[in-house]
């Protein structure tokens, strides 16, 4: 499978956030206007693929609560307490597009070197 992109995922868990890096997906980005009464909204969006050889072992991908950004990213989640992860969110979120994990779907059939992990993301 081609891959073109690397990704950080903070994969929510019951105090805080794991870090997992992801060396080899493949990464398309998009960005969709919608119309709202109060005017237009730009959202970012990202449909991701991560070969079944480069998914980290023991992720269960949460929707909805699962981080990603896309590239490199030197910081970190700081889990000592709710502030410092609230502060830490929002560092992370001002020197990277953070992406969220709103679709994740398993696609472990066919040849070995086409099966895959697909995540739909948002920001």
């Amino acid at each position: 499978m081609f891959t073109n992109n690397s990704l950080v995922i903070f994969h929510k868990v019951d105090n805080g956030y794991e870090r997992y890096d992801v060396d080899h997906a493949f990464v398309n980005e998009s960005e969709n206007t919608a119309i709202i009464k109060s005017g237009n909204i730009l959202k970012k969006g990202s449909y991701s693929l991560i070969p079944k050889e480069f998914y980290p072992d023991g992720l269960e991908i949460k929707k909805n609560t699962d981080l990603v950004v896309v590239g490199t990213c030197n910081l970190a989640i700081d889990n000592t307490d709710d502030k410092s992860i609230i502060d830490s969110i929002k560092a992370l979120k001002a020197a990277h597009t953070v992406y969220t994990v709103t679709g994740y779907a398993p696609k472990l059939y066919g040849s070995e070197n086409m099966q895959h992990y697909e995540l739909t993301l948002e920001g």
